[in-house]
């Protein structure tokens, strides 16, 4: 039993030794903005770079699906159409020798995006850029050696043209390294 136990912690301990991780997430995002007010999913890209065995920095780069549109006294739609996000993250995870732990992150989010009246003459969507703070928890579950799935929730506070915007997400992270 004692060997059973070394061996986790080892296993462990060597999951941690490597400084750079990279992965993918997909998820649901809720998005309340202006006029809008719906469910979009994302997808994108991870690579983050470990500083100490609890601490990392992370980029993540995030692509929106789906056109969100409201319509407004039968004429018009107002449309809100999710770009690129990228976002860079400071990362605190749990070092307990365990199969599955806790990491929170939070940090800066850019995103771009188009929205606007469009129909019986209106001059259609415009592109702009949202600024914001992001942060989130996730529960890494170790599956195989470096290969990790961590469902996560996250929430973020923006400034959309002026105005503020909110969204919310929830998924699923792949790491390799993590």
């Amino acid at each position: 039993m004692l060997v059973l136990a070394a061996a986790g912690t080892a296993g462990a301990q060597q999951q941690q030794q490597s400084a750079w991780y990279a992965g993918g997430t997909v998820g649901e995002s809720w998005v309340n903005y202006e006029l809008v007010d719906g469910m979009t999913p994302a997808a994108g890209g991870i690579v983050g770079f470990r500083i100490s065995p609890t601490f990392s920095v992370e980029g993540e780069i995030t692509q929106g699906a789906r056109k969100l549109t409201r319509r407004i006294a039968g004429q018009f739609a107002y449309e809100y159409s999710p770009g690129t996000t990228v976002s860079v993250l400071g990362v605190w995870k749990s070092t307990a020798p365990a199969r599955v732990g806790i990491a929170g992150y939070t940090g800066v989010t850019i995103g771009n995006y188009s929205s606007g009246f469009v129909g019986a003459g209106q001059r259609g969507a415009g592109g702009d850029q949202s600024v914001g703070m992001t942060g989130g928890l996730m529960f890494p579950i170790r599956i195989a050696g470096s290969l990790s799935l961590a469902p996560d929730v996250r929430v973020a506070f923006e400034s959309a043209g002026g105005e503020p915007a909110f969204s919310a997400r929830g998924g699923m992270r792949v790491f390799w390294g993590f």
